[in-house]
């Protein structure tokens, strides 16, 4: 079993050396993805008239600036140093601190968090880590928007953006990250997926769970752990044929 913060140093240092580069290729990457945008204008509308919504592993900020324009009021925590000192600069009028998701301490602070890729580092019990401590961070009925690679694959890299880096990269089966989110008391309330868009990014297929903190205790899904297995199925085709429709 990996322990919780096994590497987080290694990963902190790793995205302040390419942070540069990082932002560079990335900060207007929701430019050319148009489901993504769909998506994050969805998630605003639920969240805006609520109250701090967080871009949690913001990396420079890019989502938590793209809710800016949506009228959410938002902020932007990521581990690394260097990424925050670059999302301070290119959105000064957003609040951005440096934490990590496996030691949150926030106690229903937040209506919605959107979390884009910020499980990638993540495996086993680091994941239920992190979907525990996001869920107390919100407030009752507060949104998850999540999104991964799908896959089942694992992957070291040591050059980012063309700096030296140490970071290993963990794919994900999303009826596996549904069951997760699930033992942390997560409702789902839609699973997407698509394939990746060409010459914006790297070449995997995407998954987007959104779920949210039950309000009260008549807001729950089965706890039956076969029960739910077949909920995340079916939800899963019933979700993605729906967004297909849409976009």
């Amino acid at each position: 079993m990996t322990e919780p913060h096994a590497n987080r140093t290694n990963v902190a240092d790793s995205y302040t050396a390419a942070a540069e580069g990082y932002t560079e290729k990335l900060f207007h990457e929701l430019d050319g993805k148009p489901l993504d945008r769909l998506l994050l204008a969805d998630f605003a509308r639920k969240v805006r008239s609520g109250g701090l919504t967080c871009d949690l592993g913001c990396g420079p900020g890019q989502i938590a600036a793209y809710l800016k324009t949506c009228g959410v009021w938002t902020c932007g925590i990521d581990l690394s140093p260097g990424m925050v000192t670059l999302a301070k600069q290119r959105s000064p009028e957003i609040g951005f601190e440096c934490g990590d998701i496996l030691s949150l301490k926030h106690e229903q602070q937040y209506s919605g968090v959107a979390a884009f890729y910020s499980i990638v580092h993540f495996h086993g019990v680091q994941l239920d880590t992190a979907f525990a401590n996001i869920f107390r961070s919100l407030e009752p009925g507060g949104v998850l928007l999540l999104a991964f690679h799908m896959g089942t694959e694992s992957k070291h890299v040591s050059e980012l953006f063309g700096a030296t880096v140490d970071l290993d990269f963990y794919f994900h089966v999303p009826s596996e990250i549904a069951m997760a989110l699930m033992r942390s008391g997560w409702v789902i309330d839609r699973i997407v997926e698509r394939g990746p868009y060409p010459d914006a990014e790297y070449p995997s297929r995407r998954c987007y769970i959104e779920a949210h903190r039950p309000a009260d205790q008549s807001d729950r899904q089965p706890t039956n752990m076969t029960r739910r297995a077949n909920f995340v199925t079916r939800f899963r085709r019933k979700a993605s044929t729906v967004l297909r429709r849409q976009s």
